[in-house]
């Protein structure tokens, strides 16, 4: 049975579609490009996939975030942009905002996707992470500074932060072969590795002071946790970092860090009543975040394939996929709801773009190694929810949040907001569709 707020929906769109369709016309927020004949989709195999990430990609993503990069004036990047992408003014610097935008162009530029520009607007982020963000007075990173002077407003050290300006610096180096870059991306790997990491427990603190003491157990992290608790998202954007990162330094102790958090990460598996990871560490799980429970597969298995660790996935991953996709997906509309109590199904309907771009990249990569059905037709169902609502084929990026009702809300760029997660999924499955397309299942290369 369908998850509650879920019966009806094909009613609820033929009432409210062509009205939210004809806003581009009356002056309304327009949403994607609406029910059929939308001029995407439907989507029936590979070639037309193919096609229609393409035209997201050079139509919506490239232009809009090419022009906020160009548009950024001072250091690092202007990012506070709203519904429309109008900017809405000077904001302060967040580091993960501005070590996402340094890792997308040098991404564009490592997989060929690159206009020649995109090195001096890779070059903005690069500069401000290693010039204005790291503590001179205690070392680590910043977690903001201020517009008006680049003085630290959040100076508490957060390892969801370094674990971005890692991703960053380590995919800047890759690109560009500077020794520079490779040695700053090194410099925060020994931070993190010194300071985070608990020797004892071989696990890792989230939340520091500025001097790296511990802070009091009410204060809260700029996460929102509160007593030094341990969570999932971290977690798996640390696996990422340093998966990347051990592209770039192929150390031993890298690689054992790298194969450390990946046990961590599989460990945090909840196995009844369904197959999902835990929100955070300690406790009964009480809730599912279904985005996040599929970014978490495909970012193992890029980081076990960088590891030498081929073949079939573990069993169980594919049975995160399946429970996610039974609870989570809607499958009136398509798309991936955003969470839900634990085995009860989806009951905050909402559908972030993120979570939309997290579903694309595992289910291609488990295609990719398994060559099950049921896998495309669950990226195709996606991709065309994708194409005809979260994409704004007018204003360019993806409209962050499209609400049960079909209307969309929150901004295009900010502290958060940014082209990380749509642009290395679209980016990611036009390469594993190049694989698809091209060899026979399985493999072991880390796309």
């Amino acid at each position: 049975m369908p998850p509650t707020g879920t019966l009806g929906r094909r009613g609820l769109l033929a009432a409210t579609g062509a009205l939210l369709v004809a806003g581009r016309a009356s002056g309304g927020v327009p949403v994607g490009c609406g029910t059929p004949p939308c001029a995407f989709g439907p989507t029936t195999g590979w070639t037309a996939a193919r096609a229609g990430l393409e035209a997201i990609l050079d139509q919506s993503l490239l232009p809009f975030w090419r022009g906020v990069a160009d548009a950024s004036t001072g250091e690092g990047y202007a990012l506070n942009h709203d519904l429309t992408g109008r900017w809405l003014g000077p904001a302060n610097l967040a580091v993960v905002a501005q070590a996402r935008m340094l890792w997308f162009f040098a991404h564009l530029r490592r997989h060929g996707r690159a206009a020649p520009e995109d090195a001096q607007r890779a070059e903005r982020g690069y500069a401000v992470l290693t010039r204005r963000f790291v503590d001179p007075s205690y070392g680590g990173c910043f977690w903001q500074l201020r517009y008006q002077n680049y003085a630290p407003s959040k100076a508490d050290k957060q390892l969801y932060a370094h674990a971005f300006v890692l991703f960053a610096l380590s995919e800047h180096a890759l690109v560009t072969g500077s020794a520079a870059a490779a040695a700053a991306a090194a410099g925060v790997f020994e931070v993190i590795d010194g300071r985070f990491r608990d020797p004892a427990s071989r696990n890792y603190r989230e939340f520091l002071l500025r001097d790296w003491s511990t802070p009091p157990a009410d204060r809260k992290d700029y996460l929102g946790g509160v007593g030094g608790i341990r969570t999932h998202n971290t977690r798996i954007h640390l696996l990422e970092a340093l998966t990347t990162h051990y592209e770039l330094a192929r150390s031993a102790r890298v690689a054992g860090r790298l194969a450390e958090v990946v046990g961590l990460t599989e460990r945090a598996l909840v196995r009844t009543p369904v197959f999902c990871f835990r929100v955070t560490d300690g406790g009964a799980p009480v809730r599912q975040s279904y985005g996040h429970d599929l970014e978490t597969i495909h970012l193992l298995l890029r980081a076990r394939a960088l590891l030498g660790q081929c073949g079939d996935p573990p069993a169980f991953y594919g049975k995160v996929v399946d429970d996610t996709l039974r609870l989570g997906e809607d499958r009136s509309l398509g798309g991936i709801f955003d969470s839900g109590p634990i085995g009860a199904g989806a009951d905050a309907l909402a559908k972030k773009d993120w979570a939309q771009a997290e579903t694309l990249l595992t289910l291609a990569e488990l295609f990719r190694l398994t060559r099950q059905s049921r896998r495309k037709s669950a990226f195709l169902r996606t991709l065309d929810w994708v194409g005809r609502w979260q994409v704004d084929w007018g204003q360019g990026s993806w409209y962050d949040t499209i609400g049960a009702d079909l209307k969309p809300s929150g901004g295009k760029a900010g502290p958060w907001g940014g082209p990380y997660h749509t642009g290395r999924a679209v980016l990611g499955c036009l390469r594993l569709i190049d694989v698809i397309q091209n060899t026979p299942k399985g493999g072991c290369t880390p796309l």
